[in-house]
């Protein structure tokens, strides 16, 4: 793993441990990022909105209109530097 990877493990371990719950406990990181949530960034990187009926079972996303969005800080770090 390079240096950019290393920092980025790095960044994403001190996330999850601020991050108080999680019902999926933290799925979405393990498994090479596979179980990422479709969605996309939006509101200038400061949430998610989700793609994905199972997005209604998470306790960072919000309900608006038809859609749903989430302001986890591991789902943005994903969607930001991960590009998922």
């Amino acid at each position: 793993m390079d240096e950019t990877g290393l920092t980025l493990k790095s960044e994403l371990k001190q996330l999850i441990s601020k991050v108080k719950s999680c019902k999926r406990n933290f799925a979405c990181t393990r498994a090479g990022f596979n179980d990422v949530p479709k969605g996309s960034i939006i509101n200038g990187g400061e949430l998610v909105e989700c793609y994905e009926d199972r997005a209604k079972n998470c306790n960072h996303s919000v309900p608006y209109g038809s859609g749903y969005y989430c302001s986890c800080p591991v789902r943005l770090f994903i969607a930001s530097k991960l590009h998922k």
